[in-house]
């Protein structure tokens, strides 16, 4: 429920409170939605924006047949899924997405940093490719380094809220930051590197794709370069614009 609740927050702040939205959500587990009602309107949000469906998502006819009623969709999240449910399941039901999505969609995944989801981000992201869609985020079109699996995710940092239930903190020993392996896609044929190629086409742009103590890498032909800052400046998840002689002339938080 993280995504539509994330979903309902973003699109009741400005500058994005004029946009209509209407989110189809789908989980197996009928109570796991009926607790993801109670919290969203808990915290004050329009339940009627959500549309609620329970189907297995390993039954991957079933599940797009639920969803496709609703589509097109500007955009399609598969959040936590993959890593619950069969390799070939998880294939299959990402590479038939696009049939749902619109003209100027994008389908986000977002799996825990897994040996299991590193591997299968980088076959996604093969597929994807075959089918005519764009790797919109994190792999650049060319010069990965790791043929079988995708070294690159991203820290996700974010607080947690002071939640008490009479009286008592809710949860304790809470993380401050998240581990996630991410896979943006577009039909649009558009990269989050085409601006750093438009605005400085004089530098090799690329994510970081090795962390070995004050080593460091892009996937762009694996171009390596030292990180000289007494504590790591580059993690995985930024992005980095390097010289000819492996200098970090642009850097860049995602």
């Amino acid at each position: 429920g993280a995504v539509t609740l994330g979903l309902l927050s973003m699109f009741n702040r400005d500058p994005l409170s004029g946009i209509s939205l209407e989110i189809t959500a789908l989980d197996c587990c009928t109570e796991a939605l009926d607790r993801q009602k109670e919290i969203i309107a808990k915290a004050g949000f329009d339940l009627s924006q959500v549309e609620y469906h329970v189907t297995d998502i390993r039954n991957v006819d079933d599940c797009l047949e639920t969803a496709e009623v609703e589509s097109p969709y500007h955009f399609i999240f598969v959040a936590n899924c993959l890593t619950e449910i069969p390799r070939e399941n998880g294939i299959n039901l990402v590479t038939r997405l696009p049939e749902m999505l619109a003209r100027k969609g994008a389908i986000i995944i977002a799996e825990a940093q897994r040996n299991y989801t590193k591997a299968l981000i980088k076959s996604l992201a093969v597929n994807m490719r075959k089918l005519g869609l764009a790797v919109y985020y994190p792999c650049p079109t060319d010069g990965c380094p790791y043929p079988s699996w995708c070294w690159v995710w991203r820290y996700n940092g974010y607080e947690i809220p002071d939640i008490r239930v009479n009286g008592k903190q809710l949860q304790e020993n809470t993380k401050d930051e998240l581990v996630a392996i991410w896979l943006i896609v577009t039909n649009q044929g558009i990269s989050i590197y085409d601006p750093f190629r438009g605005n400085r086409p004089d530098l090799f742009w690329g994510p970081i794709s090795k962390e070995t103590g004050r080593a460091r890498a892009i996937c762009s032909g694996n171009l390596s370069f030292e990180d000289r800052s007494f504590f790591p400046r580059y993690r995985r998840g930024h992005i980095v614009g390097l010289s000819e002689k492996s200098e970090v002339i642009e850097h860049y938080k995602i």
